[in-house]
């Protein structure tokens, strides 16, 4: 296929993620709150999911899941990369996608276990700042590095949205 059909297809591809983009919530919220209850009550906390409701009671804590803690704009993220990554071909994207997923998701799920065990444990005021370092640095940068790892581990030479703009411009120039 030619490289100008295929570059359309991933921006078809990243357009319908974008126009679905509840739906990364609507498969995300239930699996990590069902895993997040797991690990406390295997930690010894009496956790009651409630998946309507989007929480966890522990005791007198009511914790609600909004958007943000399941991550979903993290997976997003990770697809757009994986999507705007020139020549990927379907399996190694299916792969970096899968592997990204699983990195990420497992990450989150540990940050809210830890969060929830320091309000627990710690209080109020240390969950708001080590929540806040969490939300304003380690994200990002969390994205960051699994992008980097994969990268590596895949060895993929192309840099998102930048090479196929290069490929672009280059096809543009007469020979």
């Amino acid at each position: 296929m030619k490289y100008e059909k295929r570059l359309i297809i991933r921006i078809l591809i990243a357009v319908i993620l974008a126009l679905l983009f509840k739906f990364y919530y609507i498969i995300f919220t239930p699996i990590t709150l069902g895993i997040v209850g797991f690990f406390l009550k295997l930690f010894g906390y009496n956790a009651i999911m409630d998946f309507s409701l989007k929480k966890i009671i522990i005791g007198y804590n009511s914790l609600d899941f909004v958007e943000a803690c399941i991550a979903g704009s993290a997976y997003f993220l990770f697809s757009l990369l994986v999507l705007f990554t020139k020549n990927l071909g379907l399996r190694k994207s299916l792969k970096l996608i899968g592997y990204g997923v699983l990195l990420i998701f497992s990450m989150n799920v540990l940050r809210i276990i830890i969060l929830i065990i320091i309000l627990l444990e710690m209080g109020k005021n240390w969950f708001d700042l080590i929540h806040l370092i969490f939300w304003w640095f380690v994200a990002g940068i969390y994205i960051a590095i699994v992008w980097i790892f994969l990268t590596k581990k895949f060895k993929i030479k192309t840099i998102p949205v930048y090479s196929d703009i290069k490929a672009l411009l280059k096809k543009r120039k007469p020979h």
